[in-house]
């Protein structure tokens, strides 16, 4: 009788369809420096992301996870456009007392800014004469406003630093 329950069980995984908000005892199949490629389903994997493992910073995937440990996810998004899973074992622990959630970067980590509603240089340069209003070569050309010695890569590392995954 354990064998006939053994073998329905079976078939039901491999027939379920993710659901986004099930909780899943997956098995951890590759491990990166971004996370985990978890298989909570017969032949169906999803990122753990290294921010949703735990709700203290982990270093090193490596200290916390190894590949065949078995681990229980809740799937959190399926990504509409890619068909790819995302996976949440942090959303099965409880939150840490005084914990709280990192607060949205409305700015990109720049001082001001903010939500412009669409706009940027690159709004809608069709009503502007195709090139945003402006013609260097025939409206001044000459060097771009600021510090024309500074390098754009310093200000773009500058920037980068709020982002180490992308270094």
């Amino acid at each position: 009788m354990d064998d006939i329950n053994a073998a329905m069980e079976r078939i039901k995984l491999i027939t379920t369809l993710p659901e986004v908000g099930e909780i899943y005892e997956g098995t951890v199949k590759t491990i990166t420096d971004f996370g985990a490629f978890v298989e909570f389903l017969p032949n169906t994997d999803g990122l753990l992301h290294v921010s949703e493992i735990a709700y203290r910073r982990i270093e090193d995937v490596n200290e916390v996870l190894s590949v065949g440990d078995k681990i229980k996810v809740k799937l959190i998004e399926i990504d509409e456009k890619t068909g790819k899973y995302r996976l949440s074992h942090r959303a099965l622990l409880p939150k840490p007392e005084g914990y709280e959630d990192e607060k949205p970067r409305g700015n990109g980590g720049r001082n001001g800014g903010g939500n412009r509603n669409g706009g940027g240089r690159d709004r809608d340069r069709s009503r502007q004469g195709g090139n945003g209003g402006r013609d260097r070569e025939h409206n001044g050309g000459g060097p771009r406003r600021g510090n024309s010695n500074q390098h754009d890569g310093q200000r773009h590392r500058q920037e980068r630093r709020d982002f180490p995954e992308f270094d």
